[in-house]
């Protein structure tokens, strides 16, 4: 349980109610990636999908500008796929469930 969601506490409450919540709430997760990242074009996707690669064996990783497009990276954490901390310049999945369904879907 905690592989997949984390300590996300409105996720362990979820879970603690119905056990088959975890995988609805992954395809869920899953589902609404694939809306969001439905709106980039194919040039903007492949340069998303190499940068999201990462995250198969991170969980975060120092943000340089030479890593992603600064605009691309925004969207990402405007539609909260992404967190991105300034103070470390530090950007991971927004959630430990989304990083779940990172590894999963790339």
């Amino acid at each position: 349980m905690f592989d997949k969601l984390g300590g996300e506490c409105w996720y362990l409450q979820e879970y603690l109610r119905n056990s088959d919540e975890v995988e609805e709430r992954m395809n869920l997760e899953e589902s609404l990636l694939n809306y969001y990242l439905g709106g980039f074009t194919k040039p903007q996707m492949r340069k998303i999908e190499k940068f999201l690669s990462v995250f198969k064996t991170k969980e975060e990783i120092v943000f340089d500008k030479n890593t992603i497009d600064e605009e691309l990276m925004k969207e990402l954490v405007n539609k909260e796929i992404l967190f991105y901390d300034p103070g470390n310049r530090l950007i991971r999945p927004q959630s430990h469930l989304m990083l779940n369904v990172l590894r999963r879907v790339l």
